[in-house]
Order: C-alpha cells, then sequence, then structure tokens
C-alpha cells in the first residue's frame, strides 16, 4: 500500500513539473514571436495606420494580423505608443 501511495506522489510531482515546462516552453515561444514582430517596421507601420482608438477593437486587429494572443497583442500596442509618440 505504501508503494502505491509514494508512485501516486511521484507520477503527481512529475505531472506537475511536465505542465509547467510546457507552459514556460510555450512562454518562451510567444515572446520570441512578439520579439520577432517588434524587429520589423513594416509592422508599426500597419499598427499606425489600424490603430482606431477604441482598445477592445485594436487588440483585435492586432491579435488577428500577427496571430498572437491578447496579452502580446496588448504588449506591442504599449510599446509602440511608448516608442512612436506621434
Amino acid at each position: 500500500m505504501e508503494m502505491i501511495a509514494a508512485t501516486n506522489i511521484f507520477l503527481i510531482i512529475l505531472l506537475i513539473f511536465t505542465a509547467l515546462l510546457v507552459w514556460s516552453r510555450n512562454w518562451k515561444r510567444k515572446q520570441a514571436y512578439l520579439e520577432h514582430i517588434k524587429s520589423k517596421p513594416e509592422t508599426f507601420q500597419w499598427i499606425s495606420q489600424n490603430l482606431t482608438g477604441v482598445e477592445i477593437k485594436d487588440l483585435k486587429a492586432v491579435a488577428d494580423r500577427f496571430g498572437l494572443p491578447m496579452l502580446q497583442a496588448k504588449q506591442l500596442i504599449d510599446f509602440y505608443r511608448k516608442n512612436h509618440k506621434n
């Protein structure tokens, strides 16, 4: 009985570790893609021409255009507004 409990605990710890590893790699991949997009001048040209001032509409447009999750779309818009003041 103790062996089964120890095995179950080991498997739960392994499952948690694996889930955290997958999440971490996915997060790093998304951040790397965001940095790649930020390095392209045409990204900010598109953003400057298509921002409407309505936050949710802008977030959806940027997310759809560049294939980003909402969090990275928000980071991209914030980066644009901080570094490209008109």
